[in-house]
């Protein structure tokens, strides 16, 4: 029993030595400054999701354009002897207003999705940061996990010296080793599922970026909320108001009843039996509007108009309201964190402790186990809550509709 114990033990240091270890440090460890300096606009995330925007500028192009001349050419026999050749340049001015509240209708759109598109690299900047977070916890899960497997071995390989020395019970050394197998296995699991996060973040990285396969993340700080929040400056709200100036073109287009008449200029020829005549032609194509068929149309607008108006106010309120709501979320954990995050001193005592008083026998391996696992539950705690209070962060970035960390997204 004593030997098979000895080799288990030993088994267990060499194991826990490499999984403690971690991933070797560099140098300058990965921030996420430096993973959001490469995400930026030209990144292909940023890319892939300005397709409307695209759209919405061509369509203002196209709105700005005049419309196109038309020639016309006609050639027409009037019995054996007589011909007629008529060609001219027909073309619509746009004198009737249409072609500006179209543009104006046109500009707002593009703004509109300029807004949109501003908000959607606000929300990319937003993944970025978690599935670095993911990456940073996982880290420091394995850290916290693999210095209490470290403890655990080091604490079974002494029980061990003793139980064959006959100072110690067998019981305990067995219920040590126990534990330490447990150690070992949530330390596994962790480092599995940090090894996926960083596999995870190797999707955000750009070619002749950074490279994290000997890299750790360093642990993002919780700055304080800046002054000067304005909700007004959201980019959802600004793409509302846009698309309220667009409705409010449209619905003046649509009031544009009567359209612009078609001017025509060209020149006439008639060759008749011993007499060729020529000369000038000028007509004029208009429209008369007489059924009112845009009526349906302008009804339309008002309604879209109307919408809207409404949309905007609704957006408007709920910025300020998911302002507020994040700030007070973001404020209330990141004092939570700090406070835990400074107890870390308090729970090495609390460790050291513990095992000084078993190894002298004042308690019991129950209670070591006990007082062992109660400070790497509070050390876990403590790192879920700042990672929460990193979530709240980043959330607080989206409420604002700005970037409140380096690292800009433009």
């Amino acid at each position: 029993m004593c030997r098979s114990l000895s080799c288990f033990c030993l088994l267990s240091l060499a194991v826990v030595g490499g999984l403690a270890a971690g991933t070797p440090v560099t140098e300058a460890p990965v921030t996420e400054e430096s993973l959001l300096a490469g995400v930026d606009g030209s990144h292909p995330a940023a890319r892939a999701r300005a397709g409307a925007l695209g759209v919405a500028e061509a369509q203002r192009q196209r709105a700005k354009l005049l419309s196109d001349p038309r020639l016309e050419i006609g050639r027409e026999e009037l019995g054996d002897v007589e011909l007629e050749t008529v060609w001219g340049i027909a073309w619509t001015p746009p004198v009737d207003g249409r072609r500006q509240w179209a543009g104006r209708a046109a500009d707002a759109a593009f703004q509109a999705e300029k807004s949109l598109f501003a908000a959607s690299l606000l929300d990319l900047r937003r993944e970025a940061r978690e599935s670095y977070a993911d990456w940073a916890a996982g880290e420091a899960r394995v850290d916290i996990l693999g210095g209490h497997a470290a403890r655990l071995a080091a604490l079974t390989e002494r029980m061990r010296r003793r139980t064959e020395a006959g100072e110690q019970s067998r019981l305990d050394a067995g219920r040590l080793a126990i534990a330490y197998e447990g150690s070992a296995a949530d330390l596994s699991e962790a480092r599995a599922a940090a090894a996926a996060a960083r596999a995870r973040m190797t999707a955000w990285l750009i070619e002749g970026g950074l490279e994290l396969s000997t890299a750790r993340p360093a642990l993002p700080e919780l700055p304080e909320v800046p002054g000067g929040l304005d909700p007004g400056l959201v980019p959802n709200l600004r793409a509302a108001t846009s698309r309220v100036e667009q409705a409010a073109a449209a619905e003046r287009l649509s009031r544009r009843v009567a359209s612009a008449p078609e001017l025509l200029v060209g020149w006439k020829s008639v060759e008749a039996s011993g007499t060729d005549l020529d000369g000038p032609v000028v007509a004029v194509s208009w429209a008369v509007p007489v059924l009112d068929r845009r009526r349906a149309d302008r009804m339309a607008a008002q309604s879209a108009a109307a919408v809207a108006g409404a949309h905007r106010d609704w957006v408007t309120r709920r910025a300020a309201a998911d302002l507020s709501a994040a700030v007070a979320a973001y404020e209330v954990l990141r004092q939570a964190a700090l406070a835990a995050s400074s107890s870390r001193a308090n729970l090495d005592a609390v460790a050291l402790a513990a095992t000084a008083a078993y190894e002298q026998g004042e308690t019991t391996v129950t209670d070591l186990l006990d007082s062992l696992g109660a400070v790497v539950e509070a050390r876990l705690r403590a790192l879920d809550l700042y990672f929460a209070a990193l979530g709240a962060h980043r959330q607080l970035e989206v409420a604002a509709g700005r970037p409140l960390t380096s690292g800009d997204l433009s």
